[in-house]
């Protein structure tokens, strides 16, 4: 089993309010009484997109990765509980429950395997479900950055599908800003959200870098001599999101 990450992943709580689809809200009282917000979670879990861990039958030992499928045996208790019990007496009991984006999860090793770089990057970056939700309110307000989140262009006016791997929020948050001919002119101030999807795009960048230099997995490519070998921890510094 894989040792659980340092990052401390959210509750469920965090999970639901950062993976929330703008397209698809519904009223808060609603989702409460439906338990619509604890589906929505599961069955992102379910899809791959989230890692889930938690302390299986006591609260004191070690998290691990919980299977998927162990989730339609659970009662969801509520978004705030850190614990879910199994349903109609089963007596499992799953507690200290924290959400993960894969690439910060324990076993984003596992996930990446047998993918090649550039699907990795768009199923796990741009496709991460928080991006997603960001994404989808950046484009809401600015129509103009749709190809960044719909065919994983980087942000910018160069129509370049490369993403630079040492990527950081302020950098891909520039990016995002029109930029002006003249260098004595001042740049326009992000957005709350462009800030806010540019810190998640470089979060899970910076995960799929850590999980590439940990030497958890092994990357395989073809040179530029045609040679196809092992690529040294972090040799490339750009991946391309539609092709690789």
């Amino acid at each position: 089993m894989d040792a659980v990450s340092d990052t401390p992943g959210w509750t469920i709580a965090e999970a639901i309010e950062r993976t929330s689809d703008p397209d698809q809200s519904v009223d808060q009282e609603r989702a409460k009484a439906t338990g619509q917000n604890i589906a929505m979670w599961r069955s992102l879990a379910e899809d791959g997109k989230l890692v889930v861990t938690g302390s299986v039958e006591s609260p004191t030992t070690p998290p691990v990765p919980i299977d998927p499928q162990i989730f339609q045996a659970l009662n969801g208790p509520g978004p705030t509980s850190s614990a879910l019990e199994g349903q109609f007496g089963s007596g499992i009991e799953i507690f200290n429950i924290r959400v993960f984006p894969v690439l910060r999860a324990p076993n984003a090793a596992g996930y990446l395997n047998g993918l090649s770089l550039a699907d990795a990057f768009h199923r796990y970056v741009l496709d991460d479900p928080e991006v997603v939700a960001l994404g989808k309110r950046v484009v809401k307000t600015a129509k103009r950055h749709a190809d960044v989140f719909r065919d994983g262009m980087f942000p910018g006016p160069l129509n370049d599908f490369h993403w630079p791997l040492d990527a950081t929020a302020e950098s891909i948050e520039y990016s995002f800003v029109p930029q002006s001919p003249s260098v004595d002119h001042w740049l326009p101030t992000p957005s709350a959200m462009i800030s806010a999807v540019s810190a998640a795009l470089a979060d899970r960048i910076q995960g799929l870098r850590g999980v590439l230099a940990s030497g958890s997995i092994c990357a395989f490519g073809t040179s530029q001599t045609g040679v196809e070998g092992p690529i040294g921890r972090l040799q490339g510094t750009a991946v391309g999101s539609r092709s690789m």
